[in-house]
């Protein structure tokens, strides 16, 4: 006679899954009623899990704790043959300076069954995630997803192998707290140094609009280079380093320093047709894949969207330069840098 189930005595725990459909989960592991027969099992896939862990390094640490990245949790459901499938993958609208995308991950058996299920979000906001090109945010959205739905069927597991439950892609921007004070190494003292405010705050508008017209719409600039300073804008630009940009372009005439856009107009000069023009500013370009290769992915990849999708087009200045007041405003500065209401 088949013997009975007793009720309540799934190997996972009830709440940490999602009973979907109404329909009762499908068990991880061949025991339902042996408590003591199904911590063994679970015990020799910690082992397992921890070799794999540890062999392929899978872990973040963070505050000196190891946290799982996502290929951890997907090791651990393929060996109890689970399996996630993306229900959907959407961008939200939030605005025309942000890029965010919402999925939900399903974990599924090998029958079909759903084991579990999450959705996670992403965006460009983020600390962590300033510039990276929306197939990045979109890629992250999922593998969150994933991170929680394997969280959700396996995180006891996890706890038994001694790890932290929480997926390393959940922690993302959270990181070690600096230490209060740090003793001077023996022989030496420590030198008092007076950081110049201009470091940290923004750039004045009038230093933008110099950015703007006189260096992104000059013609002897490269559109890599254009790209690049309009993108410092949005970036949090200081108003140092804004000066030094800017004297590097322009040049000092008191001190007779010259600027690199009298250097480039000279250049100009040589080549009646514009060909010694172009050639120095490929030259520059080549230069810049080398020093600045990862700016020159996200170029690549922006230059490769519809332009309806760009909040502005960095070859109109009027726009650039609307934009930008906009997003001043939005993020509450005045003219010279300063936090409206003198904060």
């Amino acid at each position: 006679m088949k013997k009975k189930e007793k009720p309540g005595t799934d190997i996972v725990p009830k709440e940490d899954v999602q009973v979907l459909d109404n329909q009762r989960v499908a068990p991880l592991l061949d025991v339902q009623d042996d408590p003591e027969n199904a911590l063994k099992v679970a015990q020799k896939y910690t082992k397992v899990l921890v070799n794999i862990i540890e062999g392929q390094k899978l872990y973040s640490m963070i505050q000196k704790r190891k946290y799982i990245r996502v290929e951890g949790w997907t090791a651990l459901a393929g060996m109890v043959g689970v399996f996630p499938h993306t229900v959907y993958a959407k961008r939200l609208e939030r605005g025309n300076y942000e890029v965010a995308y919402e999925a939900m991950v399903e974990l599924k058996n090998i029958n079909g069954q759903i084991i579990a299920r999450a959705d996670a979000f992403c965006s460009d906001q983020e600390p962590n995630k300033k510039d990276n090109p929306e197939y990045a945010i979109k890629s992250m959205a999922i593998t969150r997803a994933t991170g929680k739905a394997c969280r959700l069927a396996f995180s006891w597991i996890i706890a038994l192998a001694g790890y932290e439950t929480t997926p390393a892609e959940e922690m993302d921007g959270i990181k070690d707290p600096k230490p209060r004070y740090q003793q001077p190494t023996k022989g030496k003292t420590q030198k008092q140094t007076t950081e110049n405010p201009a470091k940290k705050q923004p750039l004045t508008i009038a230093q933008a609009t110099v950015i703007v017209q006189n260096m992104i719409g000059s013609h002897l600039t490269h559109n890599f280079e254009k790209w690049r300073w309009a993108k410092s804008l949005f970036d949090g630009l200081t108003k140092y380093d804004a000066s030094q940009i800017i004297f590097w372009w322009l040049g000092d005439q008191k001190k007779k320093i010259k600027g690199e856009r009298i250097k480039r107009t000279e250049i100009e000069k040589q080549d009646e047709n514009g060909e010694a023009l172009n050639n120095f500013l490929d030259d520059c370009y080549k230069k810049y894949q080398t020093k600045y290769s990862d700016d020159i992915k996200k170029y690549s990849h922006y230059c490769g969207l519809n332009k309806k999708k760009l909040p502005f087009d960095i070859l109109d200045i009027k726009s650039l330069m609307k934009a930008y007041l906009e997003y001043r405003q939005m993020t509450g500065l005045d003219e010279d840098g300063n936090k409206n209401g003198g904060e």
